[in-house]
C-alpha cells in the first residue's frame, strides 16, 4: 500500500531536501526512500544484515529527531524570555508544500524528522531576528551545525555500505 503525505514546510533549507539531486540525478528524499525499500525487500527474504541495518536506520532517524525536538524546545524557551515573545504563541506560516510517498514503516519517521528539522531551522531564524545571537557569524555557525547533522543522517541512509545477498 502507498499513501501520499503532504508536508507544509516553513523553511527553504528543508524544502531544498526535496529538490536536491544526488548521485544518478535522483532527488534526495525519493533516493533515500528507494534505498529503504530495497533493504526492506532484502530483509523480507530473511537477510539478517538488512534487518539489522533497517533497525539502525530507524534508531538514527529517531535519535536525531529527538535531539532536534529537544533543541527546538530549548530555543523556544529562550525566545519566550524575550519581552516581545513572552507568553505569546508563535505560529509559523508554511511556504512550501511537498508530497511524500509513505510506502514503508520508515517513511512516516522520515517525514516527522523533516518536520522537526524544519521547525528547528524556523525557530533559529526567529531567534536571529529577535537578536538572540551575538553576531551573524554565531547564527550561521549554529545553523550550519544543524545542517551538518541532517546531512550526516542523509548520507548515512544513502551511502551505508551495501549488504551482501
Amino acid at each position: 500500500m502507498k499513501a501520499n503525505l503532504e508536508l507544509t514546510l516553513i523553511t527553504r533549507e528543508v524544502h531544498y531536501c526535496f529538490v536536491r539531486k544526488v548521485k544518478d540525478k535522483r532527488y534526495l528524499i525519493p533516493a533515500i526512500q528507494h534505498r529503504i525499500n530495497r533493504l526492506m525487500n532484502t530483509s523480507q527474504q530473511n537477510n539478517e544484515q538488512a534487518t539489522l541495518l533497517l533497525k539502525e536506520f530507524k534508531g538514527k532517524i529517531t535519535e536525531l529527531t529527538d535531539h532536534f525536538i529537544a533543541e527546538t524546545t530549548r530555543f523556544k524557551e529562550l525566545l519566550q524570555q524575550k519581552a516581545l515573545f513572552h507568553n505569546k504563541p508563535i505560529h509559523f506560516i508554511g511556504q512550501f508544500r511537498k508530497k511524500m510517498i509513505l510506502e514503508n514503516e520508515l517513511s512516516p519517521l522520515l517525514a516527522y524528522f523533516l518536520e522537526c528539522y524544519d521547525r528547528l531551522v524556523a525557530i533559529l531564524k526567529l531567534l536571529h531576528l529577535a537578536g538572540c545571537f551575538n553576531s551573524e557569524k554565531d547564527f550561521k555557525h549554529t545553523l550550519n551545525n544543524y545542517h551538518k547533522m541532517a546531512n550526516h543522517l542523509f548520507c548515512f541512509l544513502l551511502f551505508t555500505p551495501a549488504i551482501s545477498q
